[in-house]
């Protein structure tokens, strides 16, 4: 499971919670946003333009040649192949009634540049384009698309929807392919990325819209699993800050959980292809309630068995009276029953004793592959938001 993911098919996100699960989820998150585009139209909201500024979390990046290459590879065997198919179904020339394809994969408000029309805009300018020239004149001679001029004089293409998303579901498989990415999206209308190369046939000619999906299903499997341990708390309450803090102090955390993913490797893969959501969330949270929360619930109670309270927002150390007894009486009768003259005695029986709980204590989490779904519910939980709005 790659730590790093790729988000598309959009330059800015759709949802802010989606956001917050991805720095919970990932060390970096690649987006594709050409930079002139930035300067022209910049549609991040303020937790966007906060976690951009204040962290290191987000890469802007533009296709490399080799991106650009590959998918048109792809389009020209599939115009080799289908193209009287596809011309017929999605060419420009003829009046066009749109579908409800038109509508499904219809561009994000956010990121339509002509907000007036129903088609799907790609940036085909020579600076940083998302569209290759040779593809571009392709599709412009098969009647597939037509060539638009924006603001700032930028150059774009104008395909029809499910053409367009097809197009960025291609280029983005072939980004996470050649920079060993994961793909997330905030926006399940579109086509599914994972594959998109070897698919265009099949995302283009079948008779009805692609069934929306995990693209990976280990990502998706890590946020079951922290949804589970914030539940019922709502993302969008807990205040990026405090996000930021928790993602930089549990790195090593979320790295081990990463690998105790890759003992239902097997079952994450299988419930990828299931092409019902819905369904496919089930299966999921199946798994986490058979498989990880076990593992949680052990060490909770390992924790609880070390005199350590772990479910109240901080991880408190309960002395053992009874444990440590005999050391204090014998220090205090050592010293003929005068309390004040035992607090030496006593403070050297009681800080190894002490010492060797928090040691053991620190063992026990670290040794534990689930060691970041508890720091997610006792520090990100509903308990401690309650106590931090408290301050």
């Amino acid at each position: 499971m790659p730590s790093i993911a790729l988000y598309y098919p959009w330059r800015h996100f759709q949802e802010e919670s989606s956001v917050k699960l991805a720095l919970l989820t990932w060390d970096k998150l690649v987006r594709v946003r050409p930079p002139e585009l930035t300067e022209l139209w910049d549609n991040d909201t303020d937790l966007v333009r906060q976690l951009r500024s204040e962290t290191d979390f987000l890469i802007e990046t533009v296709p490399s040649k080799a991106d650009l290459a590959a998918v048109t590879d792809a389009f020209r065997a599939l115009l080799t192949t289908h193209g009287q198919e596809i011309t017929g179904r999605f060419g420009l020339q003829a009046p066009i009634v749109y579908s409800h394809e038109d509508r499904q994969y219809r561009m994000a408000v956010s990121n339509n540049p002509f907000p007036e029309n129903y088609e799907f805009s790609l940036y085909s300018d020579p600076a940083n384009p998302l569209i290759g020239h040779e593809l571009s004149d392709l599709l412009v001679s098969s009647d597939l698309a037509r060539r638009v001029t924006g603001t700032g004089y930028r150059e774009w293409i104008s395909v029809r929807s499910p053409m367009g998303s097809a197009y960025m579901a291609a280029l983005s498989d072939a980004i996470a392919r050649h920079n060993m990415t994961s793909l997330v999206t905030d926006d399940p209308r579109m086509h599914r990325a994972v594959g998109a190369l070897d698919r265009l046939p099949e995302m283009l000619l079948r008779d009805e819209p692609q069934p929306p999906g995990f693209e990976d299903a280990d990502s998706a499997y890590l946020q079951v699993a922290i949804q589970a341990v914030l539940e019922p708390l709502n993302l969008l309450d807990l205040p990026l800050s405090k996000l930021i803090r928790f993602r930089d102090r549990y790195r090593a955390e979320l790295a081990a959980f990463r690998i105790h993913l890759e003992e239902v490797s097997t079952e994450l893969q299988a419930i990828a292809a299931v092409e019902n959501l819905a369904v496919a969330h089930a299966h999921l949270e199946s798994l986490y309630v058979r498989h990880t929360k076990p593992k949680l619930d052990d060490l909770r109670r390992a924790l609880r068995a070390l005199g350590v309270e772990s479910t109240s927002g901080a991880m408190v150390l309960k002395i053992d009276a009874n444990a440590a007894a005999g050391t204090i009486l014998g220090a205090v009768a050592a010293a003929g029953g005068q309390l004040a003259v035992a607090g030496v005695a006593t403070a050297i029986a009681v800080v190894p004793y002490v010492a060797s709980r928090l040691m053991s204590r620190r063992q026990t989490i670290v040794g534990s592959p689930v060691a970041y779904l508890l720091a997610a519910e006792r520090e990100l939980g509903s308990t401690s938001l309650i106590r931090w709005r408290r301050h």
